[in-house]
């Protein structure tokens, strides 16, 4: 029974497509760079993964689609994780607290980002979006800290919405998103901006 995937497990694998597990899967853990730069298509996280290492599916060029259930157990979603894939949207389940530095950066097909309203999440890290192609976002309740350059160079970035009543923008966190236009605080009761963050 597999319980986690090795880092370079399937890195720079040139036939893989997809990954399939069982409906009882018990893997808690893909280390990291266990896929990175190889050619898979899709894959569904099972529900029992707790964490995804960094650089795990990093520049899979071929990553489109990931599924990541609803009653998921993913805590962490690690540095560069997805850097550099093709993946086009993603739904980041409520119990994922911790989203790494660069997470989604540079994916460039990336439009929809969608979060539970009851999500666990606190902050959003340094450079995580940046350079995808997100058009609009909203940032659930518990998210305090906007972290500096975190949606830098979305160019496609128009509208964003804050739930929380608390936030923080730190420096560059929308610094070159030419077609931003709207930003809205339906809760807002205390908030920060930093120099320059948009």
């Amino acid at each position: 029974e597999i319980i986690k995937i090795n880092s370079y497990s399937f890195s720079k694998c040139n036939k893989i497509k997809s990954i399939n597990f069982s409906k009882n899967s018990k893997l808690y853990i893909i280390e990291s760079s266990a896929f990175s730069f190889s050619t898979l298509k899709e894959i569904q996280i099972p529900p029992s993964v707790t964490q995804i290492g960094e650089n795990a599916f990093s520049r899979c060029k071929k990553l489109k689609k990931i599924e990541i259930p609803e009653n998921s157990s993913l805590k962490l979603i690690s540095n560069f994780a997805f850097f550099g894939s093709s993946i086009e949207s993603i739904n980041i389940p409520s119990s994922v607290t911790q989203i790494g530095d660069c997470a989604f950066s540079d994916c460039n097909n990336l439009k929809s980002v969608k979060f539970s309203n009851d999500s666990k999440l606190v902050s959003i890290s340094k450079s995580t979006f940046i350079g995808s192609s997100i058009v609009s976002i909203s940032i659930p309740p518990n998210v305090k800290l906007i972290d500096k350059l975190a949606f830098s160079a979305c160019l496609n970035l128009h509208s964003i919405e804050f739930l929380g009543d608390v936030v923080s923008i730190e420096k560059s966190c929308f610094s070159r998103c030419k077609n931003f236009s709207l930003a809205s605080f339906p809760n807002l009761k205390k908030m920060k901006i930093s120099d320059k963050a948009f």
